[in-house]
């Protein structure tokens, strides 16, 4: 059984990072609670963004309508619409 290996080609993404102001956190250190937010969130219109397989369209804008009705309670603000970067999926 010779079969031809198969060829992939593709670039490794770099690790997500949190910004903030003029601290990069990485998002593991962020997850595992290492690291704590400790002013309120305030998402204004475009300076935030999802970036999702078109297949979750859905999923992301029940994530979003459910960000903005649990806002006040978790000390966040939203005062805009993300930035919408949706990836064709297969």
């Amino acid at each position: 059984m010779n079969q031809p290996m198969a060829e992939l080609k593709g670039a490794r993404l770099a690790v997500p990072h949190i910004i903030d102001g003029n601290r990069s956190t990485s998002y593991k250190d962020f997850v595992d609670r290492r690291v704590k937010h400790t002013q309120p969130l305030r998402l204004r219109d475009q300076e935030w963004a999802f970036c999702y397989a078109s297949r979750d369209t859905d999923l992301v804008n029940q994530l979003i309508s459910s960000f903005g009705k649990a806002a006040g309670s978790l000390g966040m603000k939203f005062e805009g619409q993300p930035v919408y970067i949706e990836i064709p999926s297969n």
